[in-house]
């Protein structure tokens, strides 16, 4: 008797951003990004000249606080980050000056999904 070889392939597509899995026997999870930028004014908090940010970035579902990233070194007033279909994004700023002196962090930014951004930065 003759043995059957069966072979699992793994299909994975990029389409604008999202990636879809398909996997024999089995629906996957299909979990779509998108890119969003974060912005923010100059702060005149500290006496001398701005060196750079930090920027504190958190996803969230409902009042659940899911992930936090604290981005140490910004050199802009704005930062592109990756935001995931079905949470909520929210994040605020400090700012380092020349001397090293360390801002208090800004107050949080409106809450936003990339569902209800279009176009929009989650600044405003």
């Amino acid at each position: 008797m003759g043995s059957v070889q069966r072979k699992t392939f793994l299909l994975a597509v990029v389409l604008g951003g999202a990636i879809l899995a398909a996997f024999p026997g089995a629906v996957a999870a299909q979990e779509m990004e998108r890119q969003a930028e974060c912005t923010w004014d100059q702060p005149n908090v500290l006496p001398a000249a701005v060196d750079y940010y930090q920027v504190e970035l958190q996803q969230l579902v409902g009042e659940i606080i899911l992930d936090s990233k604290i981005f140490e070194r910004v050199e802009e007033r704005s930062l592109e980050v990756t935001v995931s279909y079905g949470y909520v994004y929210r994040f605020r700023v400090k700012c380092v000056d020349v001397n090293g002196q360390v801002g208090p962090w800004s107050l949080w930014s409106n809450e936003h999904s990339p569902e209800t951004l279009l176009g929009e930065h989650l600044g405003q």
